[in-house]
């Protein structure tokens, strides 16, 4: 059975503090502590993505997007974006994924990049078959 997963923006040393991302830790505790687990083990670079799913069985994809550590310019941020595009379509999770939605709240991109995301996961996922939705408001 096929998937549908959420993909959220963090950082190396995500702190899970935006509306969004407290709302998730919130909901699942975990999520948190495995995320930083596994950035202790494994020192993700930018442009990563990192798959956990929920008790209940839902997916969430953390795009490592962003360093906190230095102030990233648009550009350099979207170039960490199209990098996690192509990671999580080498992932063996993207082979159960229906769909891949971008939820609003879940990226700190705003509406004047909205087209340039968009853009970019059309060229990444040109003939894969999976859907990517973009929700308004990024």
């Amino acid at each position: 059975m096929k998937s549908v997963y959420y993909a959220i923006e963090v950082s190396r040393d995500e702190h899970y503090k935006t509306p969004y991302l407290m709302g998730l830790k919130e909901d699942w505790p975990s999520l948190a502590k495995d995320f930083r687990h596994y950035c202790h083990l494994h020192n993700p670079s930018l442009g990563e993505t990192w798959v956990w799913t929920a008790p209940n069985g839902q997916k969430y994809v953390h795009f490592i997007i962003d360093d906190d550590q230095k102030k990233m310019t648009n550009e350099e941020r979207m170039h960490s974006f199209k990098m996690c595009l192509r990671s999580l379509l080498k992932s063996e999770d993207l082979k159960s994924a229906e769909k891949v939605v971008l939820p609003k709240g879940g990226f700190k991109f705003n509406d004047q990049d909205l087209d340039k995301i968009k853009t970019l996961i059309t060229d990444v996922y040109a003939s894969n078959g999976v859907r990517i939705d973009v929700e308004a408001g990024l």
